[in-house]
């Protein structure tokens, strides 16, 4: 309850209505904004993406700079928008604008229509963008351009880039508190760009801007949204483990993170990376900012433009949840003043390019639209509009379905769910049991530079501290490891009783014993 936004009537002429539950999670609520108030939000989300994105652009390839101050905003940095993270959505909410009508809504757009509006696009590119643009302008159609295997061949080599996470906010910003919405329309229109962890980053950011509206505090908003996306995947387990650091290292900064998860400075690498504008890498670098910005969207941008990588879509990254979450009014005033000595001086605030036209759309213009769909979206997802005031009735985030891996097709998701959470001590020894998609047990773990080359042993206990079965035994380097058990009879997660058990980690003089509970 103490999660869910303090502040919430400040934005509202009614009570947030119904029920929060415990640890912060949304259970069966309404939420009510008049017409000025869903405005303030959208045009928070907006202008917190275009100014993040501003702000971080001059670090762009400058890699990890830890006294790194940022520029004040201008007003330049609205009128033209050169972020490519900003004006690659346009062509994406001009798509919904335009079928928003249809007979299903705000689904009536399909994922050809938004691949025809990728392929029309004559604006820079790159990456993932890119390779699927010209799939697609080569006859390559959705989902195949963003990577989904057709006959076992990917046709877009940029998959699980960063892309699609940087330009999916629009779709959180138009489903305020309605994140089943949001993620059903991310699924439709990511796969257009990204695969596996390239859609799941993206999905798990739209989830965290779609319930950013009913929280004062942006860390439950960062485990909530973990919650829309596979265990399995690699965007999760590092949400997981940059979580579980910060729950236990009360007094550790961004930097002692950033370190510890990477592996720098001599520590053992904690996470799964890829490069430097890869999903696993980039998405990281956000939940670091987002955790360790003592709630302060000016801390938030600014660490995450010192940790490097692709900095400008990072800071926007952050700072579209931050804005959704504030709304307008409660923005920087530096920022709402540049804004608004913008519009008083008459300037169009554009999508534009420095002396040629990106999209046509001007910042208004993409403001009054998503406004538009918003309202569709709140109403077709059993929510209502009377006396001035929108009664959105908030939606639980659902369960993931499918699992999606690159190179291979999707599986539905395992009915055995993770046996326990990653848990990661400060030592660097780890340990998680994992069911995978196809229900074949796996055993992550990852071994500290101390305990390199040591022998260890992974055994799985019934609750009496019985052994049931050595599930890994060896030595090995420094790092994280996945071993699947030869034995069949425990390799099969599926033979494994509906019970309680617990594995225990041994190497030199360290120990871990975690609960794994096994649930159907």
């Amino acid at each position: 309850m103490r999660h869910i936004r303090a502040t919430i009537t400040a934005r509202t002429t009614a009570c947030c209505m119904g029920l929060f539950m415990c640890a912060g999670m949304i259970s069966a609520a309404t939420l009510q904004w008049t017409d000025a108030q869903l405005l303030d939000h959208i045009k928070g989300g907006w202008l917190a993406k275009c100014a993040g994105g501003a702000l971080g652009g001059p670090a762009e390839g400058a890699g990890e700079d830890t006294t790194r101050g940022l520029p004040a905003l201008n007003e330049g940095d609205i009128t033209n928008c050169t972020n490519d993270d900003v004006y690659t959505q346009v062509p994406f909410v001009a798509t919904m604008a335009a079928k928003k009508n249809g007979l299903n809504g705000i689904y009536s757009a399909t994922m050809q229509d938004y691949g025809n509006a990728l392929k029309n696009t004559t604006f820079p590119l790159w990456f993932g963008n890119q390779n699927a643009r010209d799939a697609l302008n080569n006859g390559i159609a959705p989902p195949y351009c963003g990577g989904w295997p057709l006959n076992g061949v990917v046709k877009n080599g940029n998959a699980e880039a960063i892309d699609w996470q940087i330009e999916c906010q629009w779709i959180g910003f138009v489903t305020p508190g309605l994140p089943a919405a949001a993620i059903k329309i991310d699924s439709i229109c990511g796969h257009v760009i990204a695969y596996a962890n390239g859609v799941y980053a993206g999905t798990f950011f739209n989830a965290a801007v779609a319930i950013a509206p009913l929280y004062n505090d942006i860390h439950p908003i960062i485990k909530e949204a973990n919650k829309a996306i596979p265990f399995n995947c690699d965007i999760h387990g590092n949400t997981d483990t940059l979580i579980w650091y910060h729950d236990n290292n009360p007094t550790s900064s961004y930097v002692d993170a950033y370190n510890w998860a990477f592996g720098l400075n001599g520590q053992t690498k904690h996470i799964k990376t890829d490069f430097v504008v890869g999903s696993r890498n980039n998405a990281a670098i956000v939940v670091i900012a987002a955790l360790w910005c003592d709630n302060s969207i000016t801390k938030a941008v600014l660490w995450a433009a010192r940790m490097g990588s692709d900095t400008d879509c990072n800071c926007g990254d952050v700072c579209a949840i931050f804005g959704s979450m504030l709304g307008y009014a409660n923005l920087p005033q530096q920022w709402r003043t540049t804004y608004e000595s913008a519009q008083a001086h008459g300037i169009n605030c554009s999508f534009d390019g420095t002396g040629a036209s990106l999209t046509g759309w001007t910042f208004f213009r993409v403001l009054d639209s998503t406004v538009a769909i918003s309202k569709k979206a709140i109403l077709q997802s059993g929510g209502s509009y009377a006396n001035g005031v929108y009664t959105i009735a908030v939606q639980d985030i659902p369960a993931p379905q499918w699992f999606e891996k690159a190179g291979q097709l999707p599986v539905p998701m395992p009915n055995a769910v993770r046996y326990s959470v990653r848990h990661v001590r400060p030592d660097g020894l780890t340990l998680a049991l994992v069911a995978d998609a196809n229900n074949r047990l796996r055993v992550e773990f990852s071994v500290p530079q101390v305990a390199a080359g040591r022998a260890l042993r992974i055994d799985l206990m019934d609750v009496r501290g019985a052994r049931v079965q050595t599930l890994v035994e060896g030595a090995f380097g420094a790092g994280f490891h996945t071993v699947t058990p030869a034995a069949q009879d425990i390799a099969d997660a599926r033979s494994l009783s509906t019970g309680h058990y617990l594995a225990r980690i041994r190497s030199g003089e360290s120990e871990q014993t975690i609960a794994a509970p096994v649930v159907r």
